[in-house]
This record gives C-alpha cells, structure tokens and sequence, in this order.
C-alpha cells in the first residue's frame, strides 16, 4: 500500500464532518455521503476506487395516514480501493406522493447507507471511529496548510488576513494565532 494512503487511513475522523441526528429516541453520530466520497476521492485518489450495487431491492410498504406511499429498500454495495474489495448492506426508507418517488429515495438512501458501511471498514476518516461508543479516534483535526501558514506569518497584519481568508473564524485556531501573535510582539 501507498505510504501516503497509509497515513491518511490511520488519521482519526475529523470532529468538523460528524453529524448528528435522533433515530428512537437515541442521538446517532454519522458522517455524510457526499463526505464519505470526498475523502474516498482524496485518500484513494478519483481513479484509485470504485464501487457497485450488487443487489438491491425494494419493498412496497403501502400509505401512511397521508395518502403518501412507502416504499423500505435493502442495498449491498461492492466497493474497491488498494486492491482491496469490501462489501456490506445499507438500508432506506422512501415517501413520495408516488411510487417512483419513494423508491427512488429509498433506493438512493440504501445505495449511500451501504457505500458509506463499506467504506468505514478502510478506516476511522470513513467513519469507523463512530463505532466506539467513546469516539477516541474522532479529533478536532486541523488544515496542516493553515497551521503553516500561522507558523510562517512574519506580521501581525499577515495573521489578521490569515485569520479572515483561511481559518474563516474557526476558533480551534485560535490558540494557535495567539501564540503566534506573542512570538511577533517580542519579535
């Protein structure tokens, strides 16, 4: 395996991608798909993986008090990268005014669910970290460019700019521009 595919599967999930929402009374953590094919597409690389739906299948609930059809749908998505193949099942649920309307949300929702169910098994940047209840390998990850950019700053000026162009208000840099900051005004 490529040495840098190597670092980047071991880094912990970024705290920044992890969203949250209530399922049963329970608050569940997960990452987004469109997360989970950008960091596929940065790690692996846009031709370095793949993936295929090799079943999917759907299932005609009926209407709920609104008139509205159901439709529930089980996916299982291949996917590859690294020479590696992995496969694993995800699940949706579908409602529309009509029936091709709920089964194309059900089927797209299992498609994603099982990619995403796929992927968590290269490591914790897809989401795997999420499986432990205590999340150790979930961090506050920052953008190395803007940690040395801060580190190269030789003004006071050019940490304000970096501060409103590159860290956009994120406070997780703050302590890093104030440390900066002291270095330049004993400089």
């Amino acid at each position: 395996m490529d040495k840098k595919v190597e670092v980047e599967l071991s880094k912990p999930l970024d705290r920044s991608h992890v969203s949250v929402r209530q399922q049963s009374g329970m608050s569940l953590s997960y990452i987004e798909g469109h997360h989970a094919i950008r960091e596929a597409n940065r790690i692996f690389g846009f031709d370095g993986w793949s993936y295929s739906i090799h079943s999917l299948s759907l299932t005609d609930c009926g209407k709920n008090t609104k008139g509205n059809h159901i439709v529930s749908a089980q996916a299982i998505v291949i996917v590859s990268a690294i020479g590696v193949t992995r496969q694993d099942v995800g699940y949706g649920t579908g409602i529309g005014r009509d029936i091709a309307s709920a089964n194309e949300s059900a089927g797209k929702e299992a498609v994603t669910d099982a990619m995403k169910r796929a992927l968590r098994t290269f490591g914790d940047p897809f989401g795997n970290a999420l499986y432990d209840k205590q999340q150790k390998h979930v961090a506050d990850v920052l953008d190395d460019s803007i940690i040395d950019s801060i580190n190269s700053a030789e003004t006071i000026e050019t940490l304000r700019e970096i501060w409103q162009t590159k860290c956009n208000g994120d406070t997780r840099y703050t302590a890093l521009i104030n440390q900066k900051k002291k270095e330049l005004g004993n400089a």
